[in-house]
């Protein structure tokens, strides 16, 4: 699952929990789980607008995920 979060992201398609969420089948609360794992270990950024929450490949990383998509 977090593979394809992240190549959702990835390929601009979603960024948002609720869009993740419709997108993949999976439940909000599960979603934002999967994302604090992910911000946790540095692979995506959060920029907070409104109350939603924004979710992009982090830069550093970004080339090097490309290359194994």
């Amino acid at each position: 699952m977090t593979r394809k979060i992240v190549l959702k992201i990835l390929k601009e398609e979603c960024n948002t929990n609720g869009d993740l969420a419709r997108i993949t089948g999976v439940s909000k609360s599960a979603i934002t789980r999967y994302m604090k794992q992910l911000n946790e270990s540095g692979l995506i950024k959060e920029n907070k607008l409104g109350k939603s929450t924004i979710y992009s490949i982090n830069p550093v990383y970004r080339d090097a995920i490309e290359k194994h998509v």
